[in-house]
């Protein structure tokens, strides 16, 4: 059982760290010029084009770059070191905090 410093914790991290539109922790994330933080799946189209014209927490116009950006293997690092994780089950490679994965796993 989780205590409730633990439990605050980990809904801080949430709260500041979840993309704010799928609302799931992310591995690549996009900050815009605006510090706001978003998922690059939910910023940018299949074909790699924006598909947001405003940041959808500030409202903020052309904070994100126009074309998915690569991002940096120490931004993905960092949310590694945050507790973001990657199921290892075949075929599943939802990204989620590590306090959820034994619960997605079963």
């Amino acid at each position: 059982m989780l205590s409730m410093e633990s439990t605050r914790i980990q809904k801080d991290m949430e709260d500041r760290f979840n993309c704010p539109i799928c609302l799931s922790p992310r591995l690549k994330m996009v900050v815009g010029l605006c510090q706001h933080r978003v998922c690059d799946s939910c910023l940018y189209e299949d074909s790699g084009k924006l598909s947001l014209t405003v940041c959808p927490v500030c409202q903020e116009e052309g904070c994100f770059p126009k074309t998915r950006p690569i991002i940096p293997e120490d931004s993905i690092l960092a949310q590694r070191r945050l507790g973001v994780v990657t199921c290892l089950n075949d075929g599943c490679e939802e990204e989620m905090w590590e306090w959820e994965l034994h619960e997605h796993q079963r």
